[in-house]
């Protein structure tokens, strides 16, 4: 098993080639075999090609050993020169050897033509979960100016109220931990946000944060008991919390250097701190439920 490992790791290595360099090998094969064919044939004529001995001049010879292994190397074979002797085996090697280099290039060509697909299908589905996750900032934003009109007309929060509100939050969390997979590490990141990008994804939960800060204020100046709503802060501590895991991660793997992640931070201890207000013993929030 360990030597078969070796033996991938280095198909793996001669794959990661550039394709001069892959196509040079193949070159050089050729030219390393053809010198071996013009060796035996003045050595070991006996071994060489045939028709070799024809040629009248070392240089003819040569250059019909270098024509014989290219047409053994692309698998020709147009039978004008023919292997006798050990040069069949040598012919044979050749094949092999060429076969594999040029199957190597094939591949590393078709690979590089699948990447570029990848890159494009995850470019595609990237830019539509960009937009979800705008869009859903968005709305989350909508609902929470909801709500305070809602409270600042009606002085209360009916339970159909409390249920989007609660939904808003889950919302949220949902939409907030899909912001860590635009960012992979270096060698399996297939697409990033572009700076413009992340920018927009910024201000969209700076101010989606700001929104939620000013609605728990409203609720506050109205009267709105909403620190005893149990299932309502339970949710809400829930998204806190997913901000608070959710943002150190993504400044980690961002490639842009900037202000709004400490901004948002300090919006989100804000609002923590809110919550701090929580008493300790917490009645049951009737009017609110009504």
């Amino acid at each position: 098993m360990p030597k078969t490992r070796t033996a991938f790791r280095g198909i793996e290595r001669l794959t990661e080639l550039s394709y001069s360099t892959m196509l040079t090998l193949w070159l050089t094969q050729a030219v390393v075999f053809a010198v071996v064919y013009f060796a035996l044939t003045v050595f070991v004529p006996q071994h060489g090609p045939s028709q070799l001995l024809t040629d009248p001049t070392l240089l003819s010879m040569f250059g019909d050993s270098l024509y014989y292994s290219i047409t053994t190397a692309t698998t020709v074979g147009y039978g004008d020169i023919t292997p006798q002797g050990f040069s069949k085996f040598v012919a044979s090697l050749q094949s092999i050897v060429a076969l594999f280099l040029w199957a190597l290039f094939v591949t590393k060509l078709v690979s590089h033509r699948q990447d570029i697909a990848l890159k494009e299908v995850h470019r595609i589905s990237y830019e539509e979960v960009f937009h979800n996750l705008h869009e859903g900032l968005f709305i989350m934003r909508k609902d929470f100016d909801r709500i305070m009109r809602r409270v600042r007309d009606q002085k209360e929060l009916h339970a159909d109220d409390w249920l989007d509100l609660i939904t808003a939050y889950r919302q949220g969390q949902s939409i907030l931990q899909e912001i860590p997979d635009f960012y992979g590490s270096a060698e399996n990141r297939l697409y990033t946000l572009d700076e413009r990008r992340e920018q927009l994804l910024h201000e969209a939960v700076h101010r989606t944060l700001r929104r939620l800060d000013d609605m728990l204020t409203t609720l506050s100046e109205c009267e709105i008991n909403w620190l005893s709503h149990e299932s309502n802060m339970a949710e809400l501590k829930n998204l806190l919390d997913v901000i608070g895991a959710v943002m150190p991660r993504w400044r980690d793997s961002s490639p842009y250097e900037g202000s709004a992640f400490e901004d948002i931070i300090r919006l989100h201890e804000d609002i923590h701190a809110k919550l701090a207000q929580v008493p300790l013993e917490q009645p049951a929030p009737e009017k609110e439920a009504n």
